[in-house]
C-alpha cells in the first residue's frame, strides 16, 4: 500500500470515528426532544410538558420571523432583520442586501407569502434548537413602484433546516443559520 492510499485511509476512518461519536452523543442525549413529523396543534394542550411547551414555543417563534421577514421585504425595511437574526446569520447580510436593492433599482415585492410545514424539531441544549420544515413561496411579483411587472419568481418549495439560537441576555430566540436539505422544486411536484 502506498503513503497515499495509507493517509486516504486514515482520513477515511478519522471521519468515520468522528460521525459515530457525535450519532452517540446525539442519540444519548436524554434532553433531546424531537417533534413527530405533521402539523402542530394551533393551540398548546391545557396540560403539556415543559419541552412540549417549549417546542411549541420555537415553532411559533420561527413563523414569527418568517412573518416579519416577509414584511421587511413588503415594507422594504431592512432594520427590523436584527430583532430576528443572530449577528452571525448570513440571512442578515443577505436579505440586508436584498432590500437594498429593492430601494436602489425602486423595485417591490409583491405576493410575498411563504408558509412552513414542520417535519421535525430537536433541542441540542438549552440555547439551540433545529427545526426542519418544508418552506412553501407563492409566485412572487416583482414590480417597480409604478407598478410596472418586472420579474416573475414562480411558487416553489424547499426543505430546510432552521437553527434557532437564544443568546445570553436576549429575552427572543434568534434564526442563527438555515440550511438547505433539498430544494429547489416546482410546487406542482
Amino acid at each position: 500500500m502506498t503513503s497515499r492510499q495509507l493517509l486516504t485511509v486514515i482520513g477515511l476512518l478519522s471521519v468515520l470515528i468522528v460521525l459515530t461519536i457525535i450519532v452517540t452523543l446525539i442519540e444519548s442525549d436524554e434532553s433531546a426532544v424531537v417533534v413527530a413529523p405533521g402539523a402542530l396543534p394551533s393551540s398548546a394542550p391545557t396540560s403539556v410538558k415543559i419541552n412540549s411547551t417549549l417546542r411549541t414555543e420555537i415553532i411559533f417563534r420561527l413563523r414569527e420571523i418568517l412573518r416579519i421577514r416577509e414584511e421587511a421585504y413588503r415594507s422594504r425595511s431592512s432594520d427590523v432583520l436584527t430583532t430576528i437574526y443572530s449577528r452571525d446569520c448570513p440571512c442578515l447580510s443577505s436579505d440586508g442586501n436584498a432590500i437594498d436593492e429593492l430601494l436602489r433599482k425602486k423595485r417591490i415585492w409583491d405576493g410575498v407569502r411563504t408558509s412552513i410545514e414542520v417535519r421535525g424539531a430537536t433541542k441540542i441544549n438549552e440555547h439551540v434548537w433545529t427545526v426542519v420544515g418544508l418552506f412553501r413561496s407563492d409566485t412572487l411579483h416583482v414590480r417597480t413602484e409604478d407598478g410596472r411587472l418586472v420579474e416573475t419568481e414562480p411558487a416553489g418549495k424547499d426543505l430546510f433546516r432552521f437553527t434557532l439560537v437564544k443568546p445570553q441576555g436576549e429575552k427572543d430566540w434568534l434564526l442563527g443559520l438555515v440550511s438547505v436539505l433539498q430544494g429547489p422544486s416546482d410546487e406542482g411536484s
